[in-house]
């Protein structure tokens, strides 16, 4: 990749708040809420409602007004509560349901309508409600229940049936309900449940078992549900609450005791809860609500005090180490979630120059520039190219840096290949791992739209922009043959998806637009304009289309792991100048191929987040982020580029974003 227009340094400081959670042996690890005071509106002729009704990943709170036969919202701001009037329908026989019925990223508010055997919708507008009626089933033996069963990111709507022992599911087609029928388990010495205890985007049901003080979890296979046992605390001085306090994407169990004054919190590990206890406040002039009313990505406890007419929030605790305002949790969960699909192309041969580690390409070079280190020195201390305090004090720093610096790196070119005589990643290890070389970056888009930027930075020791074989020494080479060949490439995919809060507190996106880049172009897949779709590689890969036909270079592709959820964006690696495609379409002149058709081919997983410049995740993601400077030496006509913060593509945080520019890093 190489294009860097203006750039800009990050120097605001900013508090971090840690929590430091120590664990013993049968005992509760303590956590604490951050309580907080909110103004808004109460009081109601029907039930209070939560939910993110304008889409922009925050929990609203909002009640029926019979005298006037509309709703009052409170929209979050994040830090309060803006009051608003809308119109809509009210009045059913059966309890009112909300859900995102349409996959929108909207809460919408239904009831049921026992005379004419069919569902009144209301479809949030994000700034009102459009009254629809929809056919399904109802009645049950036991309470209705709501929730993403199938993980398409609409709300479905299932209840009990005590006579033939199964589920009558009624699956959200985005316009009407598909009934169905499953099997699962029933009865509970307390309430039943729903939530995504395991992460996966399917909405489960789980139930508390007395007699064996034991929880029968039903998790949800998008077809049914396998039926577990689970072990976790219970009991209460209050209600029974549902929501992701971690930010994780699964859903916890929590529960007030008033003995102690503190929550007992089950916090969901995939596979089982983990029991602590949290300290937050208690009591309330109405019910209990939990939902992310301020966006970070965690579910909140919020209660209303008719005293002084206001909300009393508990805002679960600040993970957010980068300082981006964005849960550390929930930044981790997205990167592995929407990770690449990547398909290297064949052309001539097999992809000779391999993804690289980017630390172990700084082991193997010197930097060269006002103050030079040598490759030895750099093999037993990288960090060295950043260090404040040794080898460039800081000089080729990105933080107190920001004009464009003379330092580069040079790597040995015995290494243009990423790997040598077991030194280094070979294909098997870099396709058995799919991280090599591959960092990630989320950031909260900064125009207040609640959605989330999603970026995959892969980096390669080597472009070769032709097929043209190496010859011995890069200094004979001619022009015209390897004219575009360079040290050192840093490539991006990324997207842009939007937070739904489900009433249920299971976290989900809805993927907005994909950016593929290549040759310093973007193709950008905007997925509201998707026309059809059809599927590829024995239905593991779902490809979707703007146009009238698929022979186009307004397409793109995502692979499924589940054939249910298609979200990791398929990316087809350009041979030698590992340019990312969206397709086999278009091209470059005299590019190699980007056909797909290669050996080598994988999803990606376990992926480092690299944090933000003023707050990197590790010692090695501060290399990664601050450099200051081109990544390679060696080119004929087309230059070396700088890291992934000192491109265009990179997304600075819109609360750190000072706006110093620091200069075109490729002139």
């Amino acid at each position: 990749m190489k294009k860097s227009p203006n750039y800009y340094i990050l120097t605001r400081k900013h508090l971090l708040l840690f929590v430091f959670i120590i664990i013993a042996s049968y005992a509760y690890t303590q956590v604490n809420f951050t309580q907080q005071k909110w103004i808004g509106a109460w009081g109601s002729d029907g039930p209070i409602m939560t939910g993110d009704l304008n889409g922009d990943g925050k929990t609203d709170v909002f009640m029926w007004r019979n005298s006037s036969h509309t709703w009052t919202v409170n929209l979050s701001t994040g830090t309060g509560f803006q009051q608003l009037e809308w119109t809509g329908a009210w009045g059913s026989d059966g309890p009112i349901e909300t859900g995102d019925l349409n996959g929108d990223g909207k809460i919408d508010v239904f009831t049921w309508r026992n005379s004419s055997h069919t569902w009144t919708v209301n479809l949030s507008t994000g700034t009102g409600f459009q009254q629809l009626e929809w056919t399904g089933a109802w009645g049950s033996d036991g309470p209705i229940e709501t929730g993403d069963l199938n993980g398409d990111g609409k709300t479905d709507v299932f209840m009990w049936r005590n006579s033939s022992h199964t589920w009558t599911v009624n699956l959200s087609t985005g316009s009407g309900f598909q009934q169905l029928e499953w099997t699962g388990a029933w009865g509970s010495d307390g309430p039943i449940e729903t939530g995504d205890l395991n992460g996966d985007g399917k909405t489960d049901v789980f139930m508390w078992r007395n007699s064996s003080h034991t929880w029968t979890v039903n998790l949800s296979t998008g077809s049914g549900f396998q039926q577990l046992e689970w072990t976790g605390a219970w009991g209460s001085d209050g209600p029974i609450e549902t929501g992701d306090l971690n930010g994780d994407g699964k859903t916890d169990v929590f529960m007030w005791r008033n003995s102690s004054q503190s929550w007992t919190t089950n916090i969901s590990t995939g596979t089982g809860f983990q029991q602590q206890e949290w300290k937050g406040a208690w009591g309330s002039d109405g019910p209990i609500q939990v939902g992310d009313v301020n966006g970070d990505g965690s579910s909140d406890v919020f209660m209303w005090r008719n005293s002084d007419k206001s909300w009393t929030v508990n805002s679960s605790p600040a993970n957010d180490t980068d300082g981006d305002n964005l849960n550390d949790n929930v930044e981790s969960r997205l990167l592995e979630k929407y990770s690449p699909y990547l398909k290297f192309s064949h052309d001539t041969r097999e992809e000779e120059y391999r993804p690289t580690d980017a630390i172990w390409y700084v082991e193997h070079s010197n930097l060269l520039g006002p103050v030079n280190i040598s490759i030895l020195t750099l093999k037993n201390n990288p960090f060295l190219i950043v260090d404040p305090n040794n080898g460039t004090k800081g000089l080729s720093s990105l933080i107190p840096t920001n004009k464009k610096t003379d330092f580069r790196l040079d790597l040995n070119i015995a290494y243009w290949k990423g790997y040598l005589n077991g030194d280094g990643h070979d294909w098997p290890e870099i396709v058995s791992k799919g991280n090599i070389g591959l960092y990630g970056h989320v950031t909260p888009m900064p125009d207040n739209s609640g959605d989330y930027k999603i970026e995959y930075w892969q980096f390669f020791a080597w472009n070769k922009a032709t097929t043209i074989p190496d010859g011995p020494d890069p200094t004979l080479w001619e022009l015209a043959a390897h004219g575009g060949d360079h040290a050192a490439d840093w490539i991006t995919v990324q997207l842009i998806v939007h937070p739904i809060r489900k009433t249920n507190g299971s976290p989900d996106e809805i993927i907005r637009s994909v950016f593929h880049f290549h040759h310093g172009d973007k193709s950008e897949f905007d997925m509201a304009n998707q026309r059809s779709s059809q599927f590829l590689q024995n239905g593991q890969i779902k490809e979707y289309t703007q146009d009238a036909t698929f022979d186009s270079e307004h397409t793109v592709q995502f692979y499924t792991t589940d054939n249910i959820q298609y979200i990791h964006p398929v990316v087809y690696v350009e041979w030698g100048g590992h340019e990312f495609w969206p397709n086999t379409h278009g091209s470059k002149q005299s590019a190699p191929n980007h056909n797909g058709e290669g050996h080598y081919h994988y999803l990606c997983h376990n992926i480092m987040n690299l944090g933000e410049v003023v707050h990197p995740s590790s010692k090695n993601a501060e290399i990664i982020l601050r450099f200051n400077g081109p990544w390679g030496k060696f080119n004929i006509a087309n230059n070396n580029p700088p890291g992934p913060t000192l491109h265009t593509e990179w997304q600075w945080p819109g609360n750190n974003k000072i706006g110093i520019p620091i200069g075109d890093f490729e002139n």
